[in-house]
């Protein structure tokens, strides 16, 4: 569910006497793209990357869907989603495909042949603003209803308006900014309509047209909420989003925009934590300083640190952070089918028994050290099935005390997805006001 729009050129433009190619017309577009976001203020918060098949994405944000380019010998295609953005960034892409026809001299159609408008907000013919965020409004109400009828069936975590994954926190709803009461569905649906005009231009990041100083710190504090990575970079992608940050901040240094005290306290916490081994704390802004459930085999999934960084480690899955390793490794143990054989522990494995849930079990090694100051703890996880019993073995190295305080609290969020009932609900979390 969102808001699309597509944007169709009927023929490539011509370079001297001929036409482009396609791969020639997405390099044209790149090169122009580039030099837009430049001249908006944008810089670096703009990105570009060559796609398989004579496709160009560009995030024009980091928080925004990103705008996709396909070029054929014979016509040409920008289709993109506003709806996790807002008005704002919906009026600006239109704004840098205008740019685009009139550098390139093409004529972009915003109507299918049977007459469907291709913007569904109808904003890339009318070009009223007014009107474009009223539609966006009538948008976040409709999904308002959408995620009451989800709470109503037991739904215990929402992410609204998100990536994949994104925002799911028990009893509260993840939106592009930061986390909601579980209530917002239904204190949003009481509002009268110009209240909720009001609720929209709090919850989509870029809401007013331009890039006002308000919309570079919304667009800052959805970047630290969604894409910060709360720990050292690891990868060019990790430095790219530490160079976004500092533009925007900067930015709104000349801008003399003063930074709210709960922002300004993030960004200290980030600057922190790009050179620091401890880890970050799991609340305030950026999701990704918290727990993410994700699913490592078939058979198993866990909520683990979001702060850690996955690593190749063959068959095992594994993630690493400045403050320790964690890996995690799926076995089967094959048992003859209507018999009751009672699985025997490892004689390593000497903890007491603990249920995660009925049917899923696990104990603790005794924690080790090594010559070099090392320690070393593992986790083994049990699940019984007919005629076989499923196993996930965790382990925890570090040379740190800390992460061993959190071990079984990692251990606990193991399920079985494979299996009804045996998937933990999201953790808590605290609710980030806005």
């Amino acid at each position: 569910m969102g808001i699309d729009a597509t944007a169709l050129c009927t023929a490539l433009p011509r370079r001297l006497l001929m036409r482009m190619s396609g791969p020639q017309t997405l390099r044209a577009i790149e090169t122009l793209t580039q030099d837009w976001a430049l001249s908006q203020g944008l810089g670096p918060v703009c990105t570009t990357a060559p796609q398989p098949d004579e496709k160009l994405a560009v995030l024009l944000v980091p928080v925004a869907d990103p705008i996709v380019f396909t070029a054929s010998d014979t016509r040409l295609t920008a289709g993109f989603r506003s709806s996790n953005t807002g008005p704002g960034f919906h009026a600006a892409v239109v704004d840098l495909l205008d740019h685009l026809a009139e550098q390139l001299k093409i004529t972009w159609g915003w109507t299918a042949t049977d007459g469907t408008p291709l913007d569904e907000t109808g904003f890339a013919q009318t070009r009223d603003f007014a009107a474009l965020q009223a539609t966006m409004a009538g948008f976040l109400t409709s999904l308002a209803g959408v995620a009451q009828q989800m709470a109503a069936t037991g739904t215990q975590s929402q992410g609204l308006c998100v990536p994949l994954g994104l925002g799911h926190v028990a009893g509260q709803i993840g939106g592009p900014m930061g986390l909601f009461p579980a209530t917002w569905p239904d204190d949003h649906m009481a509002l009268s309509e110009p209240h909720q005009l009001a609720a929209a231009a709090s919850f989509f990041p870029w809401w007013d047209a331009g890039l006002t100083a308000q919309t570079v710190e919304r667009l800052l504090r959805a970047q630290l909420w969604q894409t910060a990575e709360w720990r050292p970079p690891v990868s060019e992608q990790d430095r790219r989003t530490q160079a976004q940050i500092a533009h925007n901040r900067a930015w709104l240094g000349r801008l003399g925009h003063p930074i709210p005290a709960d922002l300004q306290q993030a960004l200290q916490e980030y600057d922190h934590h790009q050179t620091s081994e401890s880890p970050p704390a799991d609340n305030g802004i950026g999701y990704r300083k918290r727990l993410i459930h994700q699913q490592i085999f078939s058979s198993w999934s866990i909520s683990r640190p979001a702060y850690a960084w996955p690593v190749d480690n063959g068959s095992s899955a594994a993630w690493e952070h400045p403050g320790f390793w964690l890996s995690a490794t799926s076995l089967t143990i094959d048992t003859t089918p209507g018999t009751a054989t009672p699985f025997v522990w490892p004689a390593p494995y000497t903890g007491p028994i603990r249920d995660i849930r009925p049917g899923l079990s696990y104990r603790l090694t005794t924690p080790t050290r090594d010559e070099n100051g090392q320690r070393l703890q593992q986790a083994l996880i049990v699940s019984p099935r007919i005629g076989r019993t499923e196993l996930l073995l965790v382990t925890l190295s570090s040379h740190l005390e800390w992460p061993y305080d959190r071990f079984e609290t990692w251990i606990a969020t193991v399920g079985c997805p494979d299996l009804p009932d045996s998937v933990p609900p999201a953790l808590p979390s605290p609710i980030v006001k806005h």
